[in-house]
């Protein structure tokens, strides 16, 4: 965990955002955290709301509930410096969860292997030096957290959420979370894979329209 970043310093808190490299445990962190008593129940884990237009961010910000944490986990905010500009210039409370540029590479290769995904957008025109660019572009601005410490010490990343932007998540209202090494395991029906591959803009967009409203 990073000591130090020059982020916004009045944060939005009834929604937490976090970004970062396909295939980082995003799944397994959103999970754990929506199990808590403050946080809003959303069948939307990926809302990809900061990938659409200003007056679309600005409309779905403000039916957001005041006295709930909304969580939006979009691991692509990454690839899109824009959406990484929105969520800074509004004061959104954000962290990305970052891995070593090989390690990622192997773990979506694999995953795209398991689950028949077409992954290739990312392998093929994400570089190394794209890749340390963006990294640098988040530290600069948000909180990051190493994958590891996500596995490894939850509670810990959890402690520093709550303190670094001063928001209560309430109590865990059932029992943790199973880690699954989803490199390793078949994690999407077959109904999603067909979306995933050939409709991705259109789930973007139903996801965007359906985050708060669930």
């Amino acid at each position: 965990m990073q000591d130090t970043y020059p982020g916004a310093t009045n944060h939005c808190r009834n929604l937490l955002v976090c970004g970062g490299m396909p295939r980082s445990a995003t799944t397994f962190m959103h999970r754990y955290l929506a199990r808590y008593s403050n946080c809003h129940k959303t069948f939307v884990k990926e809302s990809y709301l900061f990938h659409r237009s200003r007056p679309f961010v600005d409309l779905k910000l403000k039916t957001l509930r005041k006295d709930k944490l909304y969580l939006d986990f979009t691991p692509t905010y990454i690839f899109d410096l824009r959406a990484v500009d929105a969520i800074y210039d509004r004061g959104i409370s954000c962290f990305f969860i970052l891995r070593e540029f090989d390690d990622w590479r192997r773990s979506l290769s694999a995953y795209q292997s398991v689950n028949g995904l077409n992954c290739s957008r990312y392998l093929a025109n994400v570089t190394r030096k794209d890749f340390e660019s963006r990294v640098e572009y988040v530290k600069r601005r948000f909180l990051t957290v190493d994958v590891n410490e996500v596995t490894d010490n939850t509670e810990g990343v959890v402690s520093l959420l709550q303190s670094e932007f001063k928001v209560d998540l309430g109590r865990p209202l059932s029992s943790v979370p199973e880690k699954i090494n989803g490199s390793r395991t078949r994690s999407h029906r077959t109904g999603i894979v067909f979306g995933v591959n050939n409709f991705p803009r259109t789930l973007e967009l139903c996801s965007s329209a359906l985050f708060g409203l669930l």
